[in-house]
């Protein structure tokens, strides 16, 4: 039988994810929220247009301006 030492990490971790998550979805909702800003200057109204859509419409915009 192999006796291992418990340092106390195994009690950390989850408070370290907890963070982690935490700091992510404050990123996500950060994204989403430009995101939502942008679609609306885009569409002009609220619409469900993927982002995708959204996006690669204002980079067409952008080219085709220059």
């Amino acid at each position: 039988m192999v006796v291992t030492e418990n340092d106390g990490s195994s009690s950390a971790q989850p408070e370290v994810r907890s963070s982690h998550n935490i700091v992510e979805k404050r990123y996500r909702m950060s994204i989403n929220d430009k995101l939502g800003e942008l679609r609306q200057l885009v569409d002009g109204r609220d619409s469900k247009v993927h982002s995708l859509t959204v996006c690669l419409s204002v980079c067409l915009s952008v080219c085709l301006s220059v």
